[in-house]
């Protein structure tokens, strides 16, 4: 038997019409997603007019038309709003623009761009829309607010103003396809770091404005298009205050690639000791470790520690991925300190060094290790942890 599609309303003639995909295990080629993800697209329905918010990853078109169909005829749709340019969020769109021929995409003038070389539409199907401009749709209006760098440039937010519901796109996204309403997703908070630790931790900027700019709105209800809807925002709202202004905690990542057993040797007693002294601790493995957890430990972490076996007389590539990483996320780091083991020579102590000062962090300590870690190096070991301990809670 087949199963039946519908529209889920939301708020008041304002319906789900997206889609769920609970296969999908991998996103942007990085993000590991242990429970799908999900592609928000919004229907308003206005006394006159509606108009679809967003659509949904290519493939999934058929789903949308299906959840459309149940609620209105598509040729009542007279706008299709691309808050932001992706494939994940606007894939739908030739389909909706098909589904009603009088239908506008309303989008920023650098959008109205980007839809022609990702979607080929015609600019006289494209409406371009300002800061603060208004549609009528008839009882409802939507409004406009330009948020650049969240994460693409033309990205933008709509308000339902009667009913206070905020369509942010990627903005308060989490990649799960669980639940509906984000009360009823238990790891709601760590899904939405972890998105915010991908996606949004490099534009902190951008994102404090966006938030300064939302702060004078009534909203009542957040609606990104991943992941579940906040009907009660405050909670996300004060992470992502938190987060944007890169408040971290006493608390120190670590970070270790082993061979052999010696690095991570190394690492635990450094981990050991910092928790001693009361300092949270973090560790993963890089050679298994997912990226998107390491994205949400760096997005309230204030040190790192990265040791690191020595492959062919350089520094290991797993260990490099995740220093790149952390140079491309601009995490609100503080500290960091260096570990490398070696047998016959290395110069990843230097290619460390030069890694962790790319980040802009300040070394607090560093050790070369030959294979087997002595007294000594036990000893300086604890003195890099009581180091980095004195920093992080300082």
């Amino acid at each position: 038997m087949m199963a039946i599609v519908e529209g889920v309303e939301i708020e008041d003639n304002v319906f789900w019409v997206g889609a769920k995909d609970y296969s999908r295990t991998i996103f942007d080629s990085l993000i590991r997603l242990q429970k799908g993800t999900s592609y928000n697209s919004y229907l308003v329905i206005g006394d006159n007019e509606a108009a679809l918010i967003d659509t949904v990853n290519p493939g999934f078109e058929d789903i949308m038309e299906k959840r459309i169909r149940s609620v209105v005829e598509p040729e009542k749709i007279k706008y299709i709003v691309m808050n932001h340019a992706e494939p994940d969020y606007a894939g739908g769109i030739e389909r909706a623009l098909t589904l009603s021929k009088g239908a506008k995409l309303i989008t920023t003038q650098l959008g109205s761009k980007f839809a022609t070389l990702f979607y080929n539409i015609p600019q006289d199907r494209i409406k371009v829309v300002k800061e603060g401009e208004k549609i009528d749709l008839g009882g409802y209006t939507l409004s406009f607010i330009e948020a650049p760098m969240l994460h693409w440039p033309e990205t933008m937010f709509t308000f339902l103003n009667e009913r206070g519901i905020l369509f942010t796109c990627d903005f308060f996204g989490a990649h799960t396809a669980e639940g509906m309403w984000s009360d009823e997703v238990e790891d709601i908070m760590y899904h939405a770091k972890k998105y915010w630790g991908e996606i949004m931790m490099p534009f902190r900027v951008n994102a404090k404005n966006a938030l300064k700019k939302i702060s004078g709105l009534d909203v009542k209800m957040i609606a990104p298009s991943h992941g579940p809807i906040y009907r009660r925002p405050k909670e996300i709202l004060e992470r992502y205050i938190d987060w944007s202004e890169g408040k971290t905690k006493e608390k120190v990542l670590i970070l270790f690639t082993s061979m052999w057993g010696h690095a991570m040797k190394a690492a635990e007693i450094v981990a050991s000791e910092l928790v001693s002294k009361g300092v949270e601790v973090s560790m993963y493995d890089a050679s298994i470790a997912d990226p998107g957890d390491v994205a949400a430990e760096l997005v309230d972490s204030r040190g790192l520690v990265v040791a690191s076996s020595t492959l062919e007389a350089h520094l290991h590539p797993m260990t490099t991925l995740y220093l790149n990483l952390a140079k491309l996320l601009r995490p609100p780091l503080k500290y960091a300190a260096s570990i490398v083991t070696y047998l016959w020579g290395t110069g990843a102590d230097r290619e460390i060094r030069d890694a962790l000062q790319e980040v802009g962090l300040e070394l607090v300590g560093e050790i070369k290790i030959n294979v087997r870690i002595s007294e000594n190096e036990v000893k300086a070991l604890k003195k890099i942890a009581e180091e980095m301990a004195k920093k992080v809670k300082g």
